[in-house]
């Protein structure tokens, strides 16, 4: 018995196709009724030659990450009420509410507020209260390290040579035994400045000697702390 088959070959510029008659029992029957191609035009943009769907594509990416970490902390938090005896009021936010929570500190007044860095760094030396132990955790969860999503993605980033920089210099705080974690290091090199986020730094070139132009020292944007997802987790 023939049967009548539809073959399609299908490429990112290009459709091929062909129609078959393929006999079980007699192969001699076998025969290409009729076959083609189709070429189109790439869907990219002619000039880097990137996909007309990444966009859409890093869109969806990012909206899966923020879910993501919103289940990733809800969940945390309950393990907060369920273990430590606070309340969802302590933890959540209401909608259209002030924000009450243990992590506003709006019923604390603000020169006895404690900063979180300092509670990770007092962490290692003093027992915390359920209340300060959950800011620890929930920050840390929060912030769990930095972690390339490809070899090939880190290879193209621009900013590569900072984040390096930041990596290197929080190994050294922790190779050299000065801080027993990455927390305790990040407060005590920064209690003075409190400057802990991503920041203008002072330009240098290869001697390590501050760049000047026009009287002005030039500055860029670095990382004065990176942490990988290794070093937290060790």
């Amino acid at each position: 018995m023939t049967e009548r088959i539809l073959g399609l070959d299908i490429g990112i510029a290009s459709l091929g196709w062909a129609v078959v008659e393929y006999d079980r029992e007699d192969r001699s029957n076998n025969k290409i009724v009729k076959s083609g191609v189709r070429l189109f035009t790439k869907a990219e943009h002619p000039q880097d030659r990137s996909s007309l769907a990444l966009p859409r594509r890093q869109a969806r990416g990012a909206r899966r990450t923020i879910k993501r970490k919103r289940q990733r902390m809800k969940k945390i938090k309950y393990l907060f009420v369920q273990y430590f005896g606070l309340t969802k009021e302590d933890l959540f936010v209401a909608k259209n509410r002030v924000d009450r929570t243990i992590y506003a500190q709006k019923d604390i007044a603000k020169e006895h507020r404690k900063d979180v860095w300092e509670l990770r760094d007092k962490a290692l030396h003093e027992l915390l209260t359920p209340i300060e132990f959950a800011r620890v955790l929930t920050h840390i969860a929060k912030r769990r390290g930095y972690l390339s999503n490809s070899k090939v993605e880190e290879e193209k980033q621009s900013d590569k040579g900072a984040v390096k920089e930041g990596i290197t210099r929080v190994k050294s705080l922790l190779d050299n035994d000065a801080y027993k974690t990455v927390g305790s290091a990040i407060y005590n090199e920064t209690k003075d400045t409190k400057v802990r986020r991503n920041h203008l730094i002072e330009k240098r070139n290869k001697k390590g000697e501050v760049v000047v132009k026009d009287g002005e020292v030039i500055k860029e944007a670095g990382y004065q702390f990176v942490a990988t997802r290794g070093l937290l987790e060790d």
